[in-house]
């Protein structure tokens, strides 16, 4: 039995003789999409049977071959009824069980297996099952108790012939010992052309075992068990195989102190290139009366290995748009600059080098306002430029012909990783009056650029008593001329163990659109405000009555916590890994138990190279146990918190782990940053 199109492939299946009836039964089917089959849906067929004067050939009871051989094709129908046929009348129904069971369960217990030799249970069908219908839902494995039940997890394999059919149940760990296991299978489970089955359910006992152990391996070879949220160590992305500290949010030091005496001008141009400009100090103070400049077009992280002092001032507004100083016969004006990344201000209509150039020019960014229009020779006053767009719609210009304000985008968290540390947006310049193209051009004012964006991270505490500010430049003024829509501010992420604020300014405040001083002709947009976030692990930040952050602070969508869940070193915290047993007692024999730090003896953990001097290695577990209403998934609600001492997280099913790397101070040179190869949780039971 041949399958098509080229009749290469030999269709699995069962031959039955019976007397001068011989019967060919395709394979019956056990995988959900029933792809094992022997027969498919629309299939095409060849069946041949060769005869003489070929030697292997079908002969009769008495010895003689085939005449000559047959061979037909036929086609498998895909339409209804269905493409099953019901081999017995009526519903399935469970006929047995192996080891057998009875209610109340046998006076003889069964073993409860190991984690190597598994202890497997079989229930017995009548007929063949629609595979699709053997679930987690319609066949449960239960240990009973006066609490109630226990689901106990389990694999299901269906395993059937056209002689036999069974459901194969192998449990996920040893069985519960000295318990009453109870086995149900649903109304779910149907034959193949739909019948359900009659419910079903039939009891086992386990006897005493001998104390077992088991335990969770982690070789870092990949990610997969990484909680992505929480870790912001390298596990396997640096160095292949191995967990890495990395230097954490904080940076190396590498830059020495920043500590400016005077005025300053950072350029971001300047640093190493990539998407962001990075400066990674050992520490950060910007003392009382000193003002630091950051411009260049890229967003700036800076970060600090200690403690990030802002007494003075950190500056990254957009450029305010040039104003037309004549009310009269003027060229338009040029638009400002963007700072940190923001976008520039578009230029006002007539510029000096195009006169005929009659409208506002956009403005650069990802909400960059439009630039207005002289719509003189239709009707209507010069249009004032549109504000810059981020966190709301920049407002659109006044006038006839009022550039659009321009669009939001990006995202609350202002994540760096992902792309969402983002500057303002400028503004459309002002348009210029053309007298109805009867007289000289009176040109619009620029538009004002975007505000920067920066991100200020410490591995210690953040505390602004100056002002970090990334505000949108204002429009341009104009005389007879429209004015210049104002830049977007821009974006402002504080990170740090602690967020001090008290006395402090953050502003990303959206700049003023310009005027048209004269009234001929329309008013530039405002821009819009940008975004703030601030972010720490352990508390809410500290602010006070003098505390000014604009615009309006939303904690429900600008406050965070970062990453390291209460720790603001290189952290690296696994996902919940599943033991499978009910009562685990879990052993770590490589850490003090009193404070979680590594200690030199123990084989629960293998170091990729030896520990650098004033490093330290901090280890601690959680567990939890599972949920009711999610089989197989921990239940949140009950999490021990993170204790060092493994017995502290005894008799919880799911545990995991989380590795804290202390670098000391200074911190270590690249090659000498601690990195673990593999480590283990021993877990014992019974």
């Amino acid at each position: 039995m041949r399958e098509g199109p080229d009749f290469t492939r030999q269709v699995p299946g069962d031959v039955v003789v019976n007397g001068d009836t011989l019967t060919f039964f395709p394979k019956l089917p056990a995988l959900a999409d029933a792809s094992d089959g022997g027969f498919h849906p629309g299939g095409t067929y060849r069946l041949e049977l060769p005869g003489f004067p070929i030697a292997l050939t079908l002969a009769s009871r008495s010895g003689r071959p085939l005449r000559s051989t047959y061979d037909t094709t036929f086609r498998v129908s895909s339409a209804m009824p269905p493409f099953f046929k019901d081999p017995s009348f009526g519903p399935p129904r469970v006929v047995g069980t192996n080891p057998a069971s009875s209610v109340p369960p046998p006076s003889t217990p069964i073993r409860a297996g190991t984690f190597n030799v598994p202890t497997t249970l079989r229930l017995l069908f009548s007929e063949p099952l629609r595979p699709s219908s053997v679930t987690s839902r319609s066949i449960a494995l239960v240990a009973r108790d006066l609490a109630g039940d226990d689901a106990v997890p389990v694999d299901l394999v269906l395993e059937q012939t056209n002689l036999s059919v069974s459901v194969a149940i192998h449990p996920r760990s040893p069985l519960p010992e000295n318990a009453i296991l109870e086995v149900r299978a649903f109304g779910d489970i149907t034959d193949l052309v739909g019948n359900p089955i009659r419910p079903f359910a039939s009891q086992w006992r386990t006897g005493d075992e001998a104390p077992q152990s088991s335990c969770i391996e982690e070789s870092f070879d990949t990610d997969a068990n990484a909680d992505a949220v929480l870790t912001n160590a390298h596990w396997g992305d640096v160095e292949p195989g191995v967990l890495s500290s990395g230097y954490g949010p904080g940076g190396s030091g590498v830059e020495g102190g920043f500590d400016p005496t005077s005025d300053a001008v950072v350029d971001a141009d300047r640093l190493p290139s990539g998407d962001l400009a990075v400066l990674e100090f050992h520490d950060v103070h910007v003392p009382v009366g000193v003002t630091v400049h950051i411009v260049g077009s890229r967003p700036l992280v800076l970060r600090s290995a200690t403690d990030a002092v802002i007494e003075g001032s950190l500056i990254l507004d957009g450029g305010d748009g040039s104003t037309v100083t004549a009310d009269s016969d003027e060229a338009g004006a040029p638009g400002g600059v963007g700072n940190a990344g923001g976008g520039a201000g578009g230029s006002g209509g007539c510029p000096a080098s195009a006169t005929t150039a009659i409208s506002g020019v956009a403005g650069t960014g990802r909400g960059a306002g439009a630039g207005g229009i002289d719509q003189g020779r239709t009707g209507g006053a010069p249009g004032g430029g549109g504000g810059g767009g981020y966190l709301t719609l920049g407002d659109s210009g006044d006038g006839g012909g009022g550039g659009l304000g321009g669009t939001t985008y990006g995202g609350s968290s202002l994540d760096p990783t992902t792309g969402l540390l983002l500057a303002g947006s400028g503004g459309g310049g002002g348009a210029c009056d053309d007298d109805f193209g009867t007289g000289p051009n009176d040109g619009g004012g620029g538009a004002g650029g975007g505000g920067g964006a920066i991100l200020v991270v410490a591995a210690g505490d953040v505390i602004v008593r100056g002002a970090i500010l990334a505000r949108g430049g204002r429009g341009g003024d104009a005389g007879q001329g429209a004015g210049g829509g104002g830049g977007s501010g821009g974006a402002i992420l504080v990170r740090g163990r602690s967020v001090d604020l008290r006395g402090g300014t953050l502003d990303v405040s959206g700049g003023a659109g310009g005027r048209s001083r004269l009234g001929i002709s329309g008013n530039g947009g405002a821009g819009s405000p940008g975004r703030v976030r601030i972010e720490n692990p352990n508390a809410l930040p500290l602010l006070d009555g003098d505390t000014r952050i604009l615009p309006s602070f939303d904690t429900s969508r600008d406050l965070g916590r970062f990453v390291t869940a209460g720790a603001f070193a290189p952290v690296a915290v696994s996902r919940f890994f599943d033991t499978f047993v009910s009562n685990p007692r879990f052993a770590f024999d490589t850490t003090d138990p009193r404070t979680g730090e590594l200690t030199s003896a123990g084989t629960d953990l293998v170091l990729a190279r030896s520990l650098a001097p004033g490093v330290r290695v901090r280890i601690a577990f959680e567990g939890a146990h599972e949920d009711p209403a999610s089989p197989g998934m921990p239940d949140l609600g009950t999490r021990t918190g993170f204790r060092t001492d493994p017995t502290d997280v005894w008799g919880r099913r799911f545990v995991r782990f989380r590795v804290e790397f202390l670098l000391g101070d200074p911190p270590p040179l690249v090659d000498e940053l601690p990195a673990i190869d593999s480590m283990r949780i021993r877990f014992a039971f019974f």
